[in-house]
């Protein structure tokens, strides 16, 4: 690390802002099911089945490259003859309201420091998910702080822990990356990402105590330098020791 300040700081989404609940099971096809016209001639089962191993195959495929949930719901439409009464995109709007995301604890704390401390914050998140609908969770269940901005992964074709995606978002920012700051909840995609690609600091927000991934393919001594914490009250006080803001 460095031996600078942190001017800003850009956060993951999913379980690093906001936590991953489920409301229904089968929640990502929900709303191709609300607006199917002929359900009674889809096996809704063999659907869900579908999309499961879908999701598997994709989320550990290791890709530097994202692709939209528009995309993958027409994919899902076209392989079961599956007929809407609404065009694709009105699906896709609908996914996240099956879920039922709680704020991670303590990040009010943290922002409200950032905040009092004139620290630049925004969102630099894999999603297949709309943007606008993510981020109107985040302002709901993280009121009162203003992120600069939410960069998805699928707006702009690269996910993490291709560096083109962090350099990306925080150009965006207008911010140095020297400077600053990347906090996340997985080790692969956040950790090993963001310090490749040249973060003053990378955080591993570990507060659902998750063993390293990949970690076989890295050498860890001396190579990666990160920060491990299980909770933000955790990071206010590393922050505070190391002086880092």
């Amino acid at each position: 690390m460095n031996n600078n300040k942190i001017n800003a700081v850009f956060f993951d989404c999913w379980d690093t802002l906001i936590s991953f609940e489920c409301n229904e099971k089968r929640w990502n096809i929900l709303s191709l099911h609300q607006h199917c016209v002929n359900k009674d001639r889809i096996d809704w089962e063999e659907v869900f089945d579908f999309s499961e191993n879908f999701f598997k195959s994709y989320y550990t495929s290791r890709l530097l490259f994202e692709i939209d949930i528009s995309s993958i719901l027409s994919l899902f439409v076209k392989n079961f003859d599956i007929e809407l009464d609404c065009p694709i995109e009105t699906c896709t709007h609908e996914i996240l309201k099956y879920l039922d995301p709680k704020p991670i604890d303590g990040i009010s704390e943290f922002l409200d420091m950032l905040d009092e401390k004139g620290i630049y914050y925004a969102v630099i998140s894999n999603t297949i998910y709309p943007t606008s609908d993510t981020l109107e969770l985040i302002n709901k269940l993280v009121p009162g702080h203003h992120f600069g901005f939410f960069l998805g992964s699928n707006v702009v074709g690269v996910k993490k822990p291709n560096p083109l995606f962090f350099k990306t978002g925080v150009t965006m920012g207008k911010q140095d990356i020297a400077h600053s700051m990347y906090i996340g909840d997985a080790f692969y995609q956040d950790v090993i990402g963001s310090y490749n690609s040249g973060f003053h600091t990378s955080v591993w927000l570990n507060h659902k105590k998750k063993e390293k991934r990949f970690h076989d393919q890295i050498d860890l001594d001396g190579k990666i330098e990160y920060i491990e914490v299980d909770s933000y009250r955790t990071l206010i006080s590393k922050i505070k020791e190391k002086n880092l803001i």
